[in-house]
């Protein structure tokens, strides 16, 4: 009868062993699903957020171009360096011109005039604006800080351009 006793109280253990092994597993999966889940939620607003630089950079070159416009200002020049520090403005602590050969400076409105040029063209019927963003050795890197450890990067396209058209 002790032997029934004994293998009873072993039987035990070990289901209660087994049962804290399944409770333990189940807690660190549940961690690891949280951590997933915070690591989502800060990508998702990495992405929000380079959605907002996007937006708000095309915004700046479309107003500037509009009141360059409106202005009856067709001196391309100027209208370049107009346009060029209000892009500098919004990005000179967010951006890093990053070179082929992996050095990075930062953003300088000097840059930004040397590798853009503005379009300004009016005819008796139209009136034609564009501003062009062109480098050829450079990588321009937007990069928005998230949060403590995450920041989000949006990289300015080589051959970035943005035109309108107003009938007049």
């Amino acid at each position: 009868m002790n032997n029934k006793g004994f293998s009873g109280f072993i039987l035990t253990l070990l289901m209660l062993a087994l049962m804290l092994s399944f409770t333990i597993q189940l807690n660190e999966n549940k961690r690891t699903i949280k951590e997933t889940i915070n690591e989502l939620i800060k990508a998702e607003m990495g992405n929000k957020e380079r959605t907002i630089i996007e937006n708000n950079l095309d915004k700046i070159i479309q107003i500037k171009l509009d009141e360059q416009i409106n202005l009856q200002n067709f001196n391309t020049q100027t209208a370049k360096k107009i346009i060029n520090q209000e892009i500098y403005n919004y990005l000179k602590n967010k951006t890093v011109i990053q070179k082929i050969n992996g050095s990075k400076t930062p953003l300088t409105q000097i840059f930004l005039n040397q590798n853009s040029s503005v379009q300004l063209l009016k005819s008796n019927y139209l009136i034609y604006a564009q501003y062009v963003y062109a480098t050829n050795n450079t990588t321009t890197k937007i990069k928005q800080q998230i949060g403590e450890n995450i920041i989000t990067e949006f990289v300015l396209p080589k051959d970035y351009s943005k035109t309108i058209m107003r009938v007049i």
